[in-house]
């Protein structure tokens, strides 16, 4: 079975474009969702992060407020590292898990907004890179999210470039609006599941 990477900076259509894959039939593995869970109490992200940052990102149900949490991470260089570090690798080994449990299908999809960044290219067959300008995106992050234009900028600067997100994929989908996504994704999924293995081809 063909492993196919889809990635993507923050707020440039990542769920959308899994949704897409999803109602084709393909099995979407999404990082952000194994995140977290790894998060959620009595799992080992949350007592790390417990530990590491203190009682004051708690909120009164126990869970982690992920608002003040992203807000210290996006304004501190080595709190977004420490983070990172704890949770990339405990990411990797559950869906590296999940990838080896699939149904054998053409190919299944595995979701990660860090791709390059985090080494999980490594892990894939064929990277899907979405192509949305960083103008797009920090405009949708602000209305999404309800926070500044400085915090979304930060947010958007501390990962890859689109371009260079794009120059390291095999295949991209263009997200600065939804003209004919769903026609691109439908001309993608067949050429993937015709090849099944491998290397796809596609361009």
């Amino acid at each position: 079975m063909l492993n196919v990477a889809l990635t993507g900076g923050i707020a440039s259509g990542k769920s959308t474009i899994a949704g897409l894959f999803s109602r084709l039939g393909v099995r979407v593995i999404d990082t952000d969702d194994i995140a977290r869970d790894l998060m959620q109490p009595g799992q080992p992200g949350y007592q790390r992060a417990l530990d590491h940052f203190g009682p004051g990102i708690m909120l009164p149900d126990q869970t982690l407020d992920r608002r003040q949490l992203r807000s210290i991470v996006f304004n501190d260089a080595q709190q977004r590292q420490w983070l990172e570090s704890m949770l990339h690798p405990l990411i990797r080994e559950q869906a590296r898990e999940s990838m080896d449990t699939g149904n054998r299908r053409p190919y299944q999809i595995l979701v990660v907004p860090l791709l390059f960044e985090s080494g999980f290219d490594s892990l894939v067959d064929h990277v899907i890179a979405i192509d949305c300008p960083a103008e797009v995106q920090l405009q949708r992050l602000v209305t999404r999210d309800g926070i500044s234009r400085q915090l979304a900028r930060q947010m958007i600067d501390a990962q890859m470039t689109n371009d260079e997100r794009r120059s390291r994929a095999d295949t991209t989908i263009g997200n600065a609006d939804n003209t004919d996504r769903t026609g691109r994704v439908l001309t993608i999924h067949q050429e993937l599941s015709a090849s099944g293995q491998g290397n796809a081809g596609v361009t």
